[in-house]
């Protein structure tokens, strides 16, 4: 919280003709990094600033020159530092470079979160919570009792808050991922 007189670190960021959609900052290195979307919400493009808001990188295509984003949802940074993004294609993954490394086909994908041994959870609006691993297999869809679920998050301690759209309810669930998948 800024106090009397106090100044943020980054003052403004800005573009013309973007709409920032999503936003996370990475708590392993301070980057910002902002999905956004053009105003015909078809084209879309993650950018990476530090944290004195310096741009440091724009992903938009793949090595094909194939748009990676309509519209980018929810973002978050891997343990690993691969950008994951919840988009209309699916849960895109691109390494820290930018570089494409799969697309996970998810139904209109919403939440996204990780937890710290580098899976990554996805809801679509259901009650299923997708967990896939860290190049983009299935592990396992975990059945919840909050239905149409639109947000996640997940702390240290491994509990998983999921948001619901039709409710004004956070459900809570302990999971146990790093017994189920120990490799």
């Amino acid at each position: 919280v800024l106090g009397h007189g106090s100044k943020p670190l980054v003052t403004e960021i800005t573009f013309g003709g973007w709409w920032e959609w999503s936003i996370f900052c990475s708590h392993q290195n301070g980057d910002i990094l902002v999905g956004m979307t053009d105003e015909n919400l078809d084209h879309g493009r993650v950018v990476r600033f530090n944290k004195l808001g310096k741009l440091m990188q724009t992903i938009e295509y793949d090595d094909r020159n194939k748009l990676l984003y309509s519209v980018p949802r929810y973002i978050v940074e891997n343990v690993n530092r691969d950008v994951c993004t919840s988009d209309n294609a699916g849960i895109v993954v691109v390494d820290k470079t930018g570089k494409h490394r799969f697309t996970y086909d998810l139904k209109v994908p919403h939440g996204l979160c990780v937890n710290s041994h580098g899976h990554i959870i996805a809801c679509n609006w259901t009650s299923a919570i997708h967990v896939i691993n860290h190049n983009g297999h299935l592990l396992c869809i975990m059945g919840v009792e909050t239905r149409d679920v639109i947000s996640l998050s997940i702390d240290e301690e491994d509990n998983l808050y999921a948001g619901s759209d039709s409710s004004n309810i956070v459900s809570v669930y302990k999971v146990s991922l790093e017994k189920m998948f120990r490799k």
